[in-house]
């Protein structure tokens, strides 16, 4: 297993960024997948007539991780130091 996992991991970015590219990097990728989640809750509601429970738990939570990612690259600014971000995707198989 230790195999399948170390060839199914990809570095999604990296480095160091201003706060003004790592703001608009996360803001990006926070939004697409708040945006994804409200897609999907939509579309669940009109095609079953209620709302995807999963989506509607893990907007709020997406929501509050980016306020505390916005307030930790206020900081950065504030104190006029760069950003580093590190993200990976790790694939591997699941069995139910």
């Amino acid at each position: 297993m230790d195999n399948l996992e170390n060839n199914n991991k990809f570095s999604l970015v990296e480095g160091k960024f201003s706060n003004e590219e790592a703001r608009e990097h996360l803001m990006n990728f926070f939004s697409s997948r708040i945006q994804f989640l409200e897609m999907k809750n939509f579309s669940a509601t009109v095609r079953f007539g209620k709302p995807d429970e999963t989506a509607l738990r893990e907007i709020p939570e997406l929501k509050k991780k980016l306020e505390k990612i916005l307030a930790i690259v206020s900081e950065a600014k504030s104190s006029k130091k760069p950003i580093y971000i590190s993200s990976d995707i790790k694939i591997s198989l699941f069995d139910d």
